[in-house]
């Protein structure tokens, strides 16, 4: 079948071996290592690297390439940095619902331990979804006593 092809592309059969038993190039070998560093890389930065900062930790790697071959092999890799969203606030501030009274006002040194515990509550957002972080801290001792 092989031949036939040969045949309808006008290419002579030792032209074709000799192409075949060819060592790759520089240049492919080159491309191949990117090909093989640059999913790697989209994956450990969570698809959020375009390609200048791919073209930084490359060259960090000690892959020299300029920043247009780093575009050209990312679509050929058909690998784009994922749009980063807007922040989103979550706090409604003015509400008409009633506030609790400011008893501490600001005063953040208590004269003894368990009289004054502060709140905080944050979001980290991992692989696997958003993860939700709430701690106690005792204002005397300055320290975490709950999450």
């Amino acid at each position: 079948m092989w031949l036939k092809i040969l045949e309808f592309l006008d290419v002579s059969r030792s032209c074709y071996h000799k192409w075949i038993s060819c060592d790759p190039s520089g240049r492919t070998l080159a491309n191949y290592e990117l090909d093989t560093a640059i999913p790697r890389i989209d994956k450990a930065s969570r698809q959020t690297y375009g390609s200048p900062r791919m073209r930084d930790v490359l060259v960090s790697e000690g892959l020299n390439c300029s920043p247009t071959r780093v575009e050209r092999r990312m679509k050929a890799t058909r690998i784009r940095a994922k749009a980063k969203l807007k922040f989103r606030v979550s706090t409604d501030s003015q509400h008409s619902r009633p506030v609790s009274a400011n008893i501490i006002d600001r005063d953040f040194k208590p004269a003894e331990p368990d009289k004054v515990w502060l709140t905080d509550i944050t979001y980290i957002a991992t692989g696997e979804g958003w993860l939700y972080l709430a701690t106690v801290t005792d204002a005397y001792f300055r320290k975490v006593v709950g999450r």
